[in-house]
């Protein structure tokens, strides 16, 4: 028997595969890989903190060699793509597509949005809550921003 004040899943008022779920979920991607890129671009970047993965790396490559981050986040994230469509499939590589692409271009399009602090500690803490809140959204909208969020998947398959 099951509770009357349980909470609805997305799926069960829209198809999994319906038009309006499609629509839903681009939306999250773009959503969420803004909310991303700001918070790199505003708080990470700037106090040259490396969080891991691509974007982390590509904050060493900006420090070290000053090529844009979203540069070396395109670069980086087209094996981790082909690796994704061949293992993981073609749908979640199409939904994947569009945040591996938006991502580097909104952190491109943000790279000179002022920054709100210089505070180290207080960068790392918006940062990690920008990020996590933007890769929270994606992941909703059932794709990745490329990075190494696919590695696992790629590792369980």
């Amino acid at each position: 028997m099951s509770s009357p004040t349980r909470k609805r899943r997305l799926n069960e008022y829209f198809p999994v595969n319906g038009p309006i779920r499609h629509t839903i979920d681009t939306v999250m991607i773009i959503l969420g890989s803004f909310i991303t890129a700001l918070a790199f671009n505003l708080f990470l970047l700037p106090s040259n903190i490396a969080s891991g993965g691509v974007s982390g790396i590509s904050v060493i490559v900006q420090s070290v060699f000053g090529i844009e981050p979203a540069y070396t986040q395109w670069a980086l994230n087209i094996p981790l793509f082909i690796a994704g469509y061949l293992v993981l499939g073609r749908n979640y590589a199409i939904r994947s597509l569009l945040g591996t692409i938006v991502l580097p271009l909104f952190v491109f399009l943000t790279k000179d949005w002022s920054v709100p602090t210089t505070d180290p500690l207080l960068a790392s803490l918006y940062g990690g809550i920008g990020v996590g809140l933007g890769l929270g959204i994606v992941f909703r909208g059932r794709a990745s921003t490329g990075d190494c969020q696919r590695s696992p998947r790629l590792s369980r398959s």
